[in-house]
């Protein structure tokens, strides 16, 4: 399955980004002058854009669904294809598709579906392509559609050997940067719990 179309289709997203960020912004104002604990910009900037859906630091990971539990299919070669999580009502919630577009291990694409009671899906989904280095060893750059957006991340090697990831998003004309982060190997699929936050519809 070629992910083209979804890419097309999730493109046609409102520019709501630029409301999202001046809110942001002066919320995180506002919390800086009566906080010394506040988090760094770029960590928030990034939870308002993927909607907590995934997070990119320290490394990429999935965010789990409340109270759901990880099932994993696998194609004809034995890699990951998709996974989906169901509620402890066997009702599906959320659906991790991969899609791999040469013989390497590691996915080129990936599209996040959630899913109402009713089954229906909630929102456009999450569509990441994974640009990896040279050797194929680790992502180098995410291109990334989601609701919210079109953004770009690409890692930054610092002199002290550290990595920085510096991420742009388009919709919010926002640019900002995550401080020490793993760039994603491609294999090691992760997730963090969610928030208990109760699903309608």
């Amino acid at each position: 399955m070629r992910l083209a179309y979804l890419l097309g289709a999730a493109a046609a997203v409102a520019p709501a980004g630029l409301a999202l960020l001046s809110s942001l912004v002066s919320a995180l104002s506002t919390s800086s002058a009566s906080s010394l604990t506040a988090p760094p910009v770029g960590a928030i900037t990034l939870e308002a854009y993927s909607n907590d859906i995934f997070q990119l630091e320290p490394h990429f990971t999935i965010t789990q669904p409340y109270d759901a539990q990880p099932a994993f299919y696998v194609d004809t070669t034995g890699r990951i294809s998709r996974i989906e999580f169901a509620s402890t009502g066997r009702s599906l919630v959320l659906k991790i598709s991969l899609e791999y577009l040469s013989d390497w291990d590691q996915p080129d694409f990936l599209v996040i579906e959630h899913f109402s009671l009713a089954g229906h899906s909630i929102e456009r989904p999450t569509v990441i392509e994974f640009i990896y280095d040279d050797e194929g060893s680790a992502v180098k750059a995410y291109r990334i559609t989601s609701p919210r957006g079109k953004a770009f991340a690409r890692v930054s090697p610092c002199a002290n050997g550290s990595k920085d990831l510096v991420v742009t998003w388009y919709d919010a004309a926002a640019v900002f940067t995550l401080r020490n982060i793993e760039p994603w190997d491609g294999e090691s699929i992760s997730f963090v719990p969610a928030r208990a936050i109760a699903r309608t519809h």
